[in-house]
């Protein structure tokens, strides 16, 4: 995320796209920064210079350059009692005005559509409500969210780079509001702590058993 904020920001700032060996630089100095073994180090870097380089490859020369990289949302009043916050990976401009289409970067194995909207057996849509979450927060600003990509910079076994877009309905959220009313109201009244999950061998379920 860090190699990547930085090269979209040089990209804004020069309104010209920096060269692969920018990019990987980026990485390279971020990942070193981090408290790695040197088998971990030596691992992770191979991987993500691969990846990135071949992300670099795959998308140059169609970015869009008007860009605001993680761009941050402080405090957004869902009711006296919720605020959100947030902050947003990458925000494209899609014109002179206040539209923007969001991107979200994702690492590991690109996932299909039906993973992202949670329609697959394997998914409860996580994704997507963090699309949704966005929107609720850019509604605060002057920005108008349009649409959002989920941008997986890593290849899948064919060794292409995947993106999906999505827009956001009204109904969309306005079920997120109302799940996040939901889940805050049994926060403050401690009504999840009679609440279990699905899986009977959840660890964390088990943990509050244990606790009475």
């Amino acid at each position: 995320h860090g190699a990547l904020e930085d090269f979209f920001k040089k990209t804004n700032d020069e309104a010209e796209t920096p060269d692969k060996a920018f990019l990987l630089a980026k990485f390279e100095d971020y990942l070193h920064r981090q408290p790695l073994m040197a088998r971990d180090y030596g691992e992770l870097l191979g991987r993500g210079e691969k990846a990135l380089g071949g992300y670099y490859d795959f998308w140059v020369g169609q970015w869009r350059t008007r860009v605001l990289t993680e761009f941050n949302i402080p405090g957004v009043l869902l009711t006296p009692e919720i605020r959100l916050t947030g902050k947003i990976d990458k925000i494209e401009f899609l014109g002179d005005g206040n539209e923007v289409n969001v991107v979200d970067y994702k690492t590991g194995k690109p996932k299909t559509r039906g993973y992202v909207e949670g329609s697959t057996k394997n998914s409860e849509g996580d994704i997507k409500r963090q699309i949704i979450f966005y929107k609720l927060l850019l509604d605060s600003t002057k920005y108008k969210m349009v649409s959002a990509t989920i941008d997986f910079v890593e290849p899948d076994a064919k060794g292409n780079y995947k993106q999906e877009n999505f827009t956001v309905t009204k109904e969309e959220e306005k079920e997120l509001v109302d799940l996040i009313k939901k889940v805050s109201t049994e926060i403050l009244n401690l009504e999840f702590w009679d609440k279990k999950c699905d899986d009977p061998e959840c660890e964390f379920c088990s943990l509050r058993e244990m606790m009475g």
